[in-house]
Order: structure tokens, then C-alpha cells, then sequence
């Protein structure tokens, strides 16, 4: 204990940085996997290797998602906490709706989509598959599988997109 206070002054500091070890530790699996993606890069790629890292799908990540639940829930009485999550949840949807005017500027998406309220959507249904996933309701599978009808019915087929 006494070592860990010699780094954190209170209780909130040790949490916050906790939380932001989480963030950048998910945010490095979502480079790591856009890496090993295949080429042409896409944002239906780029946004399915995030969703898929968001989820509960291994052991790590389990553990992550237990973690995160517990900032969350810490964060009803803890005020700093709360808002290291919540920006977070903001720097995610603008990547979010950033990988999705990308997509709609390459015919992936529909131009008249606006993306912003895609990205809500889009962060609330994997938001909702994590909970889903983390207690055993839904498994890999078919989580996946979900993800990959959201994004297709999201997207356009790159065969419809535009010639530019």
C-alpha cells in the first residue's frame, strides 16, 4: 500500500491513470490489428477490428471489460473518474464518426448518412454486445456475426461505390 501511494497521492489519481493504461492498451490491440489487416486499407476494416477489440472476446479483454465496468460504477461517486471516462467515450465516437466520413468520401457508406448519429448508433450496439458477450448471453460467434450484418447493412458494397 505504501508504495502505491508514494506514486498516487489519492485513491482517484491511482484510478484515473489505471483507466488510461486501459485506454491506451485497448487503442495499441486496435493498431496492432488495423496493422494486420489486409490492404487495401477500408473503414469498414478499420471499424470492425475496432468493435471486435471492444469486445469481451479473450481473457484479456474479459478482464479489461470487468475492470472498465468497475470505473464505471466508480465513477457515480467519483467525479474525476467519470470524466476520464467520458472522454474517452467522446474521443471514441469521433473516431468513430471519423472512419465514417472517410468511408462515405470513398463510396463505402452512403453519402447521405450523417455520421455522427451513425457513430452514436454504432458505439451504443457494441456497448450493448459487451455486456451481452461479458456474462455468456452471446458468444463470439455470434457477436461477430452481428457485427458483420450491422456493417454491411451500414456500408456500401465496394463494388457500388463511385469511380473517382
Amino acid at each position: 500500500m505504501g508504495q502505491v501511494q508514494h506514486y498516487f497521492a489519492t485513491k482517484s489519481e491511482m484510478l484515473r491513470f489505471a483507466c488510461t493504461y486501459m485506454v491506451e492498451r485497448t487503442r495499441r490491440a486496435i493498431a496492432d490489428a488495423l496493422a494486420a489487416a489486409p490492404e487495401p486499407p477500408s473503414a469498414r476494416a478499420a471499424l470492425r477490428a475496432t468493435m471486435t477489440q471492444l469486445l469481451p472476446l479473450d481473457e484479456a479483454r474479459r478482464t479489461g471489460t470487468w475492470v472498465w465496468m468497475a470505473f464505471l460504477a466508480r465513477g457515480g461517486v467519483d467525479r474525476d473518474v467519470l470524466a476520464a471516462m467520458r472522454r474517452t467515450w467522446v474521443d471514441s465516437h469521433e473516431y468513430i464518426a471519423g472512419q465514417l466520413r472517410w468511408a462515405a468520401e470513398r463510396g463505402e457508406m452512403a453519402a447521405d448518412r450523417d455520421a455522427d448519429t451513425e457513430a452514436v448508433t454504432l458505439l451504443s450496439f457494441v456497448d450493448g454486445l459487451v455486456s451481452h458477450v461479458l456474462v455468456g448471453h452471446y458468444g463470439a460467434d455470434t457477436a461477430l456475426a452481428a457485427i458483420d450484418r450491422y456493417l454491411d447493412r451500414l456500408m456500401t458494397a465496394p463494388s457500388a461505390a463511385p469511380a473517382t
